[in-house]
């Protein structure tokens, strides 16, 4: 099963457990499966400064889609601090790991890569200097002005945008999805109808 079927039925069965009320279940299912993109679920992790849940959270959204403009530039906002935290910490060997593996690789896609590439040097200088706070600090109103950096970004990724409505609705349009997939599957497997030995072929003129 690909992705959009798969998604497509997790959806119909979040749908059938909310119908009948069964809310933990429906509301674990949601969590688990990532069926739904909350925006406002972002927004609260920004402010609170938990860059790791961030991380995750929108990575798993991104999933097959980093090496666009949209999605290398809204993840490279995250990673970028969460990048800055560690320094700030001074958990410096598991942030030269976490540059080489997990935010230089987003420089390729970037859309203003210039700007990201100085963004990196910058923080990394100014760990070397004493200079973190200076450069990065960390108070509210800046992590309030990183969400409406990522959410510049975060806005162009298309395929976000049905994971970002009411999991309520659309439902029909849902269903007949679904089942005209499944119906192009089936076709695939069914043969050609066998001329009966002993009958003439059917005639394709009219």
């Amino acid at each position: 099963m690909d992705r959009q079927s798969e998604w497509i039925l997790l959806r119909r069965v979040y749908a059938f457990l909310k119908s009948r009320g069964l809310r933990a279940s429906a509301h674990a299912l949601e969590k688990e499966a990532r069926l739904k993109y909350d925006v406002r679920r972002l927004y609260a992790l920004f402010v609170d400064g938990r860059w790791r849940r961030a991380d995750q959270y929108v990575s798993a959204f991104m999933r097959g889609k980093e090496n666009t403009p949209a999605a290398s530039g809204a993840l490279f906002v995250i990673r970028l601090r969460r990048l800055v935290e560690a320094l700030r910490l001074r958990n410096r060997f598991w942030a030269y790991g976490y540059h080489v593996d997990r935010v230089a690789p987003l420089l390729k896609g970037h859309p203003d890569r210039a700007a990201a590439s100085a963004q990196v040097r910058e923080a990394l200088r100014a760990d070397a200097e004493g200079e973190l706070g200076k450069a990065f600090p960390d108070r509210e109103e800046n992590r309030r002005a990183c969400f409406v950096e990522f959410l510049g970004y975060d806005n162009q990724n298309k395929h976000l945008y049905r994971c970002s409505d009411p999991l309520d609705l659309n439902l029909k349009l849902i269903a007949r999805n679904y089942s005209l997939t499944m119906r192009r599957r089936r076709r695939r497997h069914i043969p050609r109808r066998q001329q009966v030995p002993g009958q003439p072929a059917a005639s394709t003129t009219t």
